[in-house]
């Protein structure tokens, strides 16, 4: 039979990689790449127009998305990116915040309050230091570029959000203590740049990512990848056949990285750190399937309710493609 024909959008990293050039292909399946220069543009094409076969996109949005009836996609458990966020919470220093308690009842600048980055930080703060989502007073608005802007959406809990002002962005309203603090999915600039009045809240964040991690086996997942769902219902084999592609192609990446001959990335220390990696994850904490990442995505999925982001609790089994369920 012919290859099925799909169009595939993301943004290029080493664990898509071979996907991308084509160096690894999914079974009876010819990907045309559509290739972003960011997530932000990415996400945005993706729910609003909705007219790509295969995306990767934001767990948060899909989640939220699913939540409230959208059937245009269904995910495959895969995820090309995860990441810490204890280090994505800057205060200034002149507020005197110093522990995650004293965020309660504060201004806290916020990019995006329904992106991914800011449901872990959100969940984590709520969690493990007792400081809940609607304890603190929101205030979106765009990081360093002003016409960053994104509008509050519907949030079904009562939560504070408010707008900043036109020609306002957090990173200047930081720096002039019209704001507590920034949680972000980025640094922002006034970090690099007033280093004597901007901090990171958790100034030893390593540490307690390896500790949260070790407590409660959450790497967390920020996208997973999408098929339109008219395709997966008409060709049901679609997922598991990707699903395999992007495996083969993180194995691979996984492989290079592992060369000791060679320095894979321009980190000078990248054996030591690989090394310290895997004595913490072991050999692949980058693993995809919905068996070894349930807990992470159910996780995710209960953030999202509890954030007032979701219409409903959703269940992992509500938001994969059948077929992937028992992987």
């Amino acid at each position: 039979m012919n290859n099925l024909s799909m169009t595939f959008a993301c943004v290029d990293n080493v664990r898509i990689g071979q996907i991308i050039r084509k160096l690894v292909s999914p079974q009876n399946i010819d990907l045309n790449i559509l290739l972003f220069e960011n997530y932000s543009d990415l996400f945005q094409e993706v729910f609003s127009k909705k007219k790509y076969d295969l995306a990767e996109i934001s767990l948060s949005g899909y989640i939220k998305a699913k939540s409230e009836g959208n059937q245009t996609f269904l995910a495959i458990p895969v995820f090309p990116s995860r990441m810490f966020r204890h280090s994505f919470i800057f205060v200034n220093k002149n507020s005197n915040i110093k522990e995650p308690h004293q965020l309660k009842n504060k201004v806290v600048g916020v990019p995006d309050y329904t992106s991914t980055a800011s449901l872990w930080i959100k969940g984590l703060l709520s969690d493990q230091y007792g400081v809940k989502p609607e304890e603190i007073r929101w205030l979106q608005g765009p990081l360093d570029d002003i016409n960053e802007r994104q509008k509050v959406g519907i949030v079904y809990k009562d939560v504070s959000i408010e707008e900043t002002g036109e020609g306002n962005t957090l990173n200047q309203m930081l720096l002039e203590e019209k704001i507590q603090a920034i949680v972000s999915h980025k640094i922002p600039s006034c970090f690099r740049s007033n280093p004597g009045t901007i901090q990171r809240l958790f100034t030893n964040y390593k540490d307690l990512e390896v500790d949260y991690y070790r407590k409660t086996k959450i790497f967390p997942i920020m996208h997973t990848v999408v098929i339109k769902n008219e395709i997966y219902q008409r060709h049901p084999w679609v997922a598991l056949s990707l699903q395999k592609a992007f495996s083969q192609a993180l194995a691979h990446s996984l492989e290079e990285l592992n060369k000791t001959d060679v320095l894979n990335t321009n980190i000078i220390w990248e054996k030591t750190a690989l090394e310290e990696q895997n004595s913490i994850f072991g050999a692949n904490p980058w693993s995809y399937g919905i068996k070894n990442n349930y807990h992470v995505l159910d996780t995710a999925a209960r953030y999202s309710y509890e954030q007032g982001l979701s219409k409903c609790r959703m269940t992992v089994k509500e938001l994969f493609c059948p077929t992937t369920l028992e992987t």
